[in-house]
């Protein structure tokens, strides 16, 4: 979804809906797209900061007939031992 009022909007034959776009607009867009009854993929990073994962799970919650895969980024790898 370039804009999440197009893609996300209730008329748009789109579906389902993979977010790609900066991970500052992920949270919107993937709200708006579950609102309109989207199915949304949402992969890393999928919010910036915690306000935004609870409103992105909050709103899957509300559509629970619908495939909401909100993908946070993986955590960092431990350093890498060297060999002995």
């Amino acid at each position: 979804m370039a804009a999440p009022t197009n893609a996300a909007s209730e008329d748009s034959p789109c579906q389902p809906g993979a977010v790609h776009t900066w991970p500052y607009m992920h949270a919107e867009a993937t709200i708006a797209a579950l609102n309109a009854g989207k199915h949304v993929l949402c992969e890393a990073r999928m919010a910036l900061n915690a306000r935004e994962a609870h409103a992105m799970l909050a709103a899957s919650r509300r559509n629970p007939s619908l495939v909401a895969q909100i993908v946070p980024a993986p955590s960092p790898s431990p350093p890498a031992r060297s060999a002995m």
